[in-house]
């Protein structure tokens, strides 16, 4: 066990595996660990820092979205958080920075969501993955939404980084360097 990071997990469900998910939490005994805010609504929520969160052995964020799962704004939430209450995203399968949905609101994550479908499938590709996986491309990504904020405010620096075959490029590499604030 790593007593030292917080861990997210974020969970798309299109296959009605939603109970099986909740189940398989609450049997790994992983709902322990997970970090509920005591606040139950994502406005103006203020998260604590990565610090705090470890100190009180909260070091597991769980996030859903889909197959059902919605909003929970009563004490009775279980250890899975819907994503879109707490993470802003970017679209998929282009490289700018415009926010996915309709919510404009800011969220306590950014979510930059950096990959390329393959056009003929629209399933992941390794082969663009080499391509939009590299440090240079990742570098301006980030520097863009970093720069041109999600309404061209440059309020948003992505927090989240979601990619298509992490062990494709140079993902861990660039975000070592976000993390130690080198980029």
């Amino acid at each position: 066990i790593n007593t030292i990071q917080v861990l997210i997990l974020e969970f798309e469900i299109n296959d009605y595996s939603l109970a099986d998910l909740f189940l398989a939490i609450k049997a790994s005994g992983l709902g322990r660990y997970a970090h509920v805010p005591s606040i139950y609504t994502s406005d103006n929520y203020q998260w604590p820092t990565m610090q705090t969160l470890i100190d009180a052995d909260d070091r597991l964020l769980l996030l859903a979205h889909g197959d059902g799962i919605q909003s929970c704004r009563t004490e009775d939430c279980p250890d899975i958080l819907y994503t879109y209450d707490y993470i802003q995203q970017t679209n998929w399968n282009d490289d700018t920075c415009d926010i996915m949905g309709n919510s404009r609101e800011d969220r306590g994550f950014f979510l930059m969501n950096h990959w390329m479908n393959n056009d003929a499938s629209d399933l992941p590709s390794p082969t663009n993955a080499a391509e939009f996986n590299t440090y240079e491309s990742l570098r301006k990504r980030y520097e863009r939404c970093k720069d041109d904020g999600a309404d061209g405010d440059g309020k948003r620096v992505p927090n989240i980084i979601a990619v298509d075959f992490w062990d494709v490029g140079d993902v861990l590499d660039f975000v070592r360097d976000v993390n130690e604030g080198n980029v």
